[in-house]
């Protein structure tokens, strides 16, 4: 178990501190994260807080082949 996280922590603050666009800082979090955090895939997303709808997304190829029926559960049942 990662049990100092402090290093982990600067990295996501600096991270955030930067002068990226949105997709640019949400494809190296994922990146960042992938190096600390074993997942299998991931999709971050940005959301119209009106509508909330996805208005953009970084996603890896395995969710990409899976996004039309995560709409299709999310908001059509």
């Amino acid at each position: 178990m990662y049990t100092n996280l402090e290093p982990v922590r600067a990295k996501l603050l600096k991270l955030s501190e930067g002068k990226s666009c949105s997709h640019a800082y949400r494809r190296a979090l994922v990146k960042l994260l992938r190096q600390h955090v074993p997942f299998d895939a991931a999709c971050c997303t940005t959301v119209d807080p009106e509508t909330l709808l996805s208005t953009g997304a970084v996603t890896d190829e395995e969710v990409e082949l899976i996004h039309d029926g995560l709409f299709e559960y999310d908001y059509v049942r």
